[in-house]
């Protein structure tokens, strides 16, 4: 390029392979060689980089009923060089989900995938569980949260019937509902006018309906009543 008199002119140059990219932050200093009919002309120039900044942009959780599937977390760098991070999901102290170790560019944001080890992550207890989202990096450690509302177990029991053979009770028959979000455990009985003649565990699953037949020799609870007199019996479950 040639330079005319009392004038200037200005450009820029690459390196050779393109991009040169710098890992570590701190003061990166160069120097630049341009050659003339006349002599070469030296210059510097420097750039302090700033280390690696992570924020978390955004936290997606991915739930069915009370359980959580995955957590979308969109993690930004605001630094000068790159960064590795990994994701961890907490509810009350315990992993509920988490990610392997990810790269987050300078000036970019980055997508991270938290799941659970158990293909998913189930909340045992109605009310509000809050999780704690945590980004760990060399440069330090950021957080978020998140809540979601647990509809506890809500059980009505929707029918009850019995079976009598020549005034002994054979067969209890009985269905629940469980319209909450969470299993439902519960000790079963089985009364007669007031009277317990059956002792037992059900367990309901999340908006689900339960069906147990009782009979005398029942796996789940054997029946041993029979009527001493005439007359009206209530079975109660």
């Amino acid at each position: 390029e040639t330079v005319e008199p009392n004038e200037s002119v200005s450009g820029s140059i690459s390196p050779g392979f393109g991009v040169t990219e710098f890992e570590e932050p701190g003061l990166v200093e160069g120097d630049l060689t341009v050659e003339t009919s006349v002599g070469n002309l030296s210059g510097e120039f420097s750039r302090d980089l700033e280390p690696a900044s992570l924020s978390i942009a955004g936290v997606n959780p991915v739930w069915s009923g009370n359980a959580l599937e995955d957590v979308i977390v969109r993690v930004r760098n605001t630094g000068d060089v790159p960064t590795e991070a990994n994701v961890t999901v907490e509810h009350d102290g315990e992993k509920a989900a988490g990610t392997g170790v990810g790269i987050v560019d300078p000036g970019e944001m980055a997508r991270f995938e938290a799941d659970s080890l158990f293909g998913s992550y189930e909340v045992q207890s109605g009310g509000e569980a809050q999780f704690d989202v945590y980004v760990d990096s060399p440069s330090g450690r950021v957080s978020d949260e998140f809540t979601r509302d647990i509809a506890g177990a809500d059980v009505s029991i929707e029918s009850v019937d019995s079976t009598w053979e020549f005034g002994r009770l054979n067969q209890v028959q009985y269905t629940a509902e469980n319209a909450g979000e969470v299993e439902a455990k519960y000790d079963m009985t089985v009364e007669v006018n007031g009277e317990t003649v059956s002792e037992g565990e059900v367990t309901i699953p999340p908006e689900g309906v339960s069906g147990q037949t009782l009979a005398e020799d029942s796996f789940y609870s054997s029946l041993d009543y029979a009527a001493d007199s005439g007359g009206e019996y209530e079975v109660t479950v």
